[in-house]
């Protein structure tokens, strides 16, 4: 049986037994988190503007195989597109808290 440990970054020495919950992932994941995370880096404005709606889309597309109400599925670059035009259509008043 294999030793799913050597799929992961983890140390030799690492004998705690719920390590997902630390954020580790496997080698071939993390590698392309680093390539995307290489791509923003080298050019941010191109990433977001250009590059990012277009991969959202991609990976929206990905999970409906996997879900049954994909309409219901919020995809975006940044929570604040979507949280912003709800927080303004709120009527505040004083000392409100939200």
């Amino acid at each position: 049986m294999k030793n799913l440990k050597d799929d992961f970054l983890l140390s030799k020495e690492y004998r705690h037994l719920n390590h997902g919950s630390f954020g580790t992932c496997p080698k071939p994941i993390f590698e392309d988190y680093q390539k995307w995370q290489l791509a923003l880096e080298t050019d941010p404005v191109n990433f977001f503007v250009n590059k990012g709606s277009v991969q959202l889309q991609k990976s929206k597309e990905a999970l409906t195989h996997y879900m049954d109400q994909v309409e219901k599925l919020w995809v975006t670059l940044s929570i604040r597109y979507k949280v912003t035009p709800f927080y303004n259509s709120i009527t505040n008043a004083p000392f409100d808290k939200l």
